[in-house]
């Protein structure tokens, strides 16, 4: 999969990615209708609403086999003391496979 964890700063918004191409096999595609992402504060509390931008959730190409193997999404906001956070990615296949990935998400500082 992809790296499972950075630092970043409150004001910062960007895409990260979350690449399944070691796990979904070869003849086999993400669906995105089928695909979630949900981010989880410290305190395991779901705050997916406030960190995470759904309607930029997209399956694109694994930079691995060139295949529509990886999910990504934009990130925004988050605050120090509730950190780190875990964003979650739910994929699932045409095949009907599920595969899971966690990556954790630590906010440096927390802005105004």
């Amino acid at each position: 999969m992809s790296k499972n964890y950075f630092t970043k700063q409150f004001y910062e918004e960007f895409t990260i990615t979350s690449d399944f191409v070691k796990v979904v096999a070869s003849n086999d595609e993400l669906v995105l209708a089928s695909c979630t992402v949900k981010a989880y504060d410290v305190e395991s509390e779901e705050v997916s609403s406030s960190i995470l931008y759904p309607s930029t959730l997209s399956v694109i190409d694994s930079k691995i086999s060139g295949t529509k193997n990886a999910l990504e999404i934009k990130i925004r906001g988050g605050a120090a003391e509730k950190s780190p956070y875990f964003i979650t990615f739910y994929a699932a296949t045409q095949n009907g496979e599920k595969w899971e990935n966690d990556i954790k998400m630590t906010i440096a500082e927390t802005g105004p």
